[in-house]
């Protein structure tokens, strides 16, 4: 089975991207989604967070994300659950180990250095500005939050190259009014059997090295 990253900024679209792959039938694993629940709700690691940063790294029950204000600070914190991220991963690769591939869905593949251990990177491109736009009007951040966390970020064009794969999540004919993202199920569907045809050459060329020559 492939491990497939599907990774990008903040405000890039990468859980809707992997909706459109579950069409699919592609099994995705949200580790945004787990790496929330391990921080906020797991007592075990809430007890190791409190122990490394202090108990008044939690306000009102949830972490308080505002004092990780640089890469450093941030990175030690996801190194205090970032072994059982990766195991509950794959517990869910075993679980479904008869797929050609699965989707691990992190924000911070390149960041955390974890492409070493990935077959194919996938990488959702929104433009910094776009983003800016939607982060402004879509969420509560302040400007001066909103900066801090685009400036902290690794540059997209450098995760492009980084990657096997690009989605460009945004309409190329400026049109940034509009939600729906032209050519974005197109985009996605090439990519899937793009990977799903490399999975079959490689089984093939596995259990019938000779004559896969032939194809």
């Amino acid at each position: 089975m492939y491990k497939v990253g599907l990774t990008g900024n903040y405000y890039s679209g990468q859980f809707e991207v992997s909706k459109i792959f579950e069409d699919y039938e592609v099994k995705v694993f949200d580790a945004n989604l787990l790496t929330k629940f391990l921080l906020n709700y797991s007592p075990t690691h809430i007890q190791k967070i409190k122990k490394y940063f202090g108990s008044d790294i939690y306000s009102m029950g949830l972490l308080n994300l505002s004092k990780f204000t640089d890469n450093i600070r941030f990175n030690e914190l996801l190194d205090l659950i970032e072994f059982d991220l990766l195991k509950y991963y794959e517990k869910f690769r075993l679980k479904h180990k008869d797929e050609l591939y699965t989707i691990f869905l992190y924000d911070f593949i390149f960041e955390r250095k974890l492409e070493s251990s990935i077959d194919f990177k996938i990488s959702c491109h929104r433009p910094k500005s776009i983003r800016k736009n939607d982060m402004k009007y879509l969420t509560s951040l302040t400007d001066w939050h909103i900066k801090k966390i685009l400036d902290n970020e690794m540059d997209e064009l450098l995760k492009n190259s980084k990657s096997d794969y690009v989605i460009q999540n945004y309409n190329l004919n400026d049109d940034h009014e509009s939600d729906i993202v032209i050519g974005l199920e197109s985009q996605i569907k090439k990519v899937h059997k793009k990977i799903m045809s490399k999975k079959r050459i490689d089984t093939l060329n596995k259990y019938y090295p000779l004559q896969s020559n032939f194809y």
